[in-house]
């Protein structure tokens, strides 16, 4: 932000709160408050103003906002996209856990399975799913069922997972080996 939007900021903040400091004459605080904030964006120090005056906290501490609060607005706001995404992800593989539970205790119900089996075959899934399925077509991530060469996901009838994600997920190390052979056999007959 700039001076100019440092200011229409602070009169806002200043109509909202009346304990807000006033600005004196040599235009110090303006200063002050855009050197803190030149890296936040004016419409984003305007969504920090209002989610600040808006917020349980304030309604509990009637303290008035600064420059630092609305920086960590914005921080928060921006966090780093693959943060983001390694927490997204972790949220859906626990609730993908959750669900693959519950359908083996819904499993139990139906057939009969003793509970311990119903875990055992939970377990058994998430294992294969531990892994990124190196079948070239497929490449399904980890946490995400395999598909077929037409995109289609695979289930139960069609063998849940490729042979090679579940070679990789039953021992890595002997994947690795017998893949490397093989890169080597392909490469030799070039």
């Amino acid at each position: 932000m700039n001076d100019v939007e440092v200011g229409r900021l602070l009169t806002v903040v200043k109509m909202l709160d009346q304990r807000a400091p006033r600005p004196d004459e040599a235009g110090m605080l303006r200063k002050l408050w855009a050197e803190l904030l030149a890296r936040v964006p004016f419409e984003a120090a305007q969504q920090a103003v209002r989610a600040w005056y808006g917020s349980d906290r304030y309604r509990e501490t009637r303290e008035t906002i600064t420059p630092a609060d609305i920086a960590g607005w914005w921080r928060d706001r921006r966090r780093d996209p693959v943060v983001e995404r390694r927490a997204i992800t972790a949220s859906a593989r626990s609730a993908a856990d959750a669900a693959t539970r519950g359908m083996a205790l819904w499993a139990h119900l139906r057939t009969g399975l003793d509970s311990e089996a119903a875990e055992c075959e939970v377990e058994a899934r998430r294992s294969l799913l531990s892994v990124r399925c190196p079948w070239g077509p497929c490449r399904a991530g980890v946490g995400e069922r395999c598909r077929d060469g037409r995109g289609r996901a695979l289930t139960r009838t069609r063998g849940e997972v490729h042979p090679s994600r579940r070679a990789l997920a039953l021992d890595p190390g002997e994947f690795r080996r017998a893949n490397d052979v093989a890169c080597a056999d392909a490469t030799m007959y070039r």
